[in-house]
């Protein structure tokens, strides 16, 4: 599954679900790589979207005033005469400017959408159009990898190293792709032993996908 936003003057931002992790990729208006890594599906949870705005009001309701000051002796001008003043050409340049000024801080600064994931940090423009896209990513993006590392980790062997799968099975269940009653009877048929919980278990969390 692909997820690409192109931003003013910002260049490219592009997510990518791989076999066995998101790769993602930023690049320059020029096309040159500012960011490209692949984060395993191990290093992702959780997966979250935050939206921010920032819209300076004030600043814009004095541009309007402005605006609206330095317009009116150029329009009632222009009316009059029935042609197009060199009074009316300027403030017509300025709302230009001010439009692409604008537009520019909409995508950089005023409406935001953050992508962020364990080891990912990522600015994205809030567009509404693109919006429920990057909800569906998201929400993709994490089934996608409790479904991995359910697949990867969930199993059990009675035979092999307990601690190493009771960490395991810890880590699981606080990265939320085991329920609780799934963790539990998953140690029950690892360890035999009916009261064995995941809490209180004193483990440390590193290393818990190293092989």
């Amino acid at each position: 599954m692909l997820l690409e936003q192109n931003r003013i003057l910002l260049g490219t931002t592009q997510l990518i679900m791989r076999e066995h992790g998101l790769y993602a990729c930023q690049r320059s208006t020029q096309n040159i790589p500012l960011l490209e890594v692949e984060v395993p599906y191990e290093k992702i949870l959780p997966v979250q979207l935050e939206r921010t705005r920032q819209v300076p009001t004030r600043w814009l309701l004095y541009m309007l005033a402005l605006i609206v000051w330095v317009a009116i002796e150029p329009v009632q001008e222009s009316w009059a005469t029935g042609t197009v003043t060199p009074g009316l050409v300027g403030v017509l340049v300025f709302l230009a400017v001010l439009g692409a000024f604008i537009a520019l801080e909409w995508d950089r600064r005023w409406f935001l959408l953050h992508f962020r994931t364990a080891q990912l940090n990522l600015t994205f423009a809030d567009r509404r159009r693109d919006r429920a896209q990057f909800y569906t990513f998201a929400h993709t993006l994490e089934q996608r990898v409790k479904e991995y590392l359910r697949t990867h980790y969930a199993r059990i062997n009675p035979l092999g190293p307990i601690e190493q799968q009771v960490r395991r099975l810890q880590w699981l269940q606080e990265m939320q792709v085991l329920s609780e009653p799934e963790a539990r009877a998953l140690m029950v048929r690892l360890t035999g032993r009916q009261q064995e919980t995941l809490q209180g278990m004193g483990h440390e969390l590193e290393g818990l996908y190293e092989n």
